[in-house]
């Protein structure tokens, strides 16, 4: 029989929510097995979940929009598409491949569509796995009802006109300025009034900055500490991770090391994370692949960069769709293959950032100074 440990957690709505987001197969995998866990520790009472109503009430208001996020973010996706019209002078040096550049795309297309289409069926397979883990993990857990002390609510609100932590940061910006929200504060409230007098220690699992002292992760907010310790109460820590937790509290790797750690230190769980209109963010996202000369042919629905092909085979997109072509100065006649691949690059880059006009930048050979472009 396990021994029954005094602790209990406390799970912010937001690492709930985190299960639906954007990130590789794997990495979601991984962290599914840190819920598995959960409910395994809970069953065998090593630990005590605690769920707040309005945790709970907020789970249950933003998953399926999260869940809707996540669809719509993939689909932003489009195809490579061949613009030779709008290469200028750079056209030239297009015209004798323009069949194999476009049968080339095709294939790529094709790649880039069965890829997707895997993500997302393999993506909806472990959203329903982690809905179903969170759902009996909840069922689980004992809740604290706002309904049996109106005056919650009252400090709660208090707490939110002061601007006293914790307050939750919304990340839809109105007048170019975030919202905050009193939702944090209520769960804080409900915390303060649960462990008056209580012995068991607790630990809060939240990524919402709100709860933290100076962005430190580990360590809660200075004014909610001093807050906390006024009355007889026990030790409390607050964890960024789920993932972190878990292994911290088995003592083993359940969740692999490099997956805690992207979640511990990155904020990628937000609903506008990446945006919309970021194909970039998210086909690395979902990919995987951090290296943007991998991605920038997906960016904007269009190929500028002729020297970068995205190859997909085994999800590597490194590769370049002239890879086995050669170019020669006109002048000179000396191989100048590299430079022209690094400048249709430098021509999609300052097309996509905003720095252009790339139609008119120049190219200029290596060895004869001979101007190509």
């Amino acid at each position: 029989m396990p021994k029954k440990r005094n602790i209990y957690a406390c799970i912010d709505t937001n690492i709930y929510l985190s299960y639906f987001g954007l990130e590789t197969i794997h990495e979601l995998s991984e962290r599914i097995n840190a819920l598995k866990k959960l409910k395994e520790i809970i069953d065998e009472e090593e630990l005590i979940l605690l769920l707040p109503q309005q945790i709970r009430d907020e789970y249950i208001r933003y998953k399926g929009r999260k869940i809707k996020t996540t669809i719509d973010q993939i689909n932003q996706i489009k195809k490579v598409q061949l613009p030779i019209e709008k290469i200028g002078e750079y056209k030239y040096l297009l015209l004798e491949n323009k069949e194999k550049l476009k049968n080339n795309i095709k294939k790529i297309n094709n790649k880039l569509s069965k890829l997707i289409n895997k993500y997302k069926k393999e993506k909806q397979k472990e959203i329903v796995s982690a809905e179903k883990l969170i759902e009996e993990i909840m069922e689980k857990a004992e809740p604290i009802s706002i309904k049996k002390d109106k005056k919650i609510i009252e400090r709660a609100y208090e707490r939110y006109l002061k601007g006293n932590p914790p307050l939750t940061k919304i990340t839809k910006i109105k007048d170019n300025k975030y919202e905050d929200k009193c939702g944090d504060a209520i769960i804080w409230e409900l915390l303060l009034e649960k462990f008056m007098n209580e012995k068991k220690k607790i630990t809060v699992i939240t990524d919402d900055g709100g709860w933290y002292d100076n962005d430190d992760k580990e360590k809660l907010n200075s004014l909610l500490l001093e807050e906390w310790q006024g009355q007889e109460r026990p030790k409390i820590t607050i964890r960024s991770s789920l993932s972190y937790f878990i292994n911290e509290f088995t003592k083993k790797d359940i969740v692999e090391k490099e997956v805690v750690e992207k979640e511990k230190n990155i904020e990628s769980y937000t609903f506008s994370s990446p945006s919309y209109d970021d194909q970039f963010g998210i086909f690395s996202t979902i990919t995987g692949k951090s290296d943007i000369s991998s991605i920038t042919p997906f960016i904007g629905g269009d190929i500028l960069s002729q020297g970068i092909n995205p190859d997909l085979y085994n999800q590597n997109l490194s590769s370049v769709i002239f890879h086995s072509e050669k170019y020669q100065c006109k002048n000179c006649k000396k191989d100048i293959t590299k430079e022209v691949n690094q400048f249709a690059q430098s021509v999609y880059l300052n097309k996509m950032s905003g720095i252009g006009p790339y139609n008119k930048t120049s190219l200029y050979c290596p060895h004869c100074n001979e101007k190509i472009i």
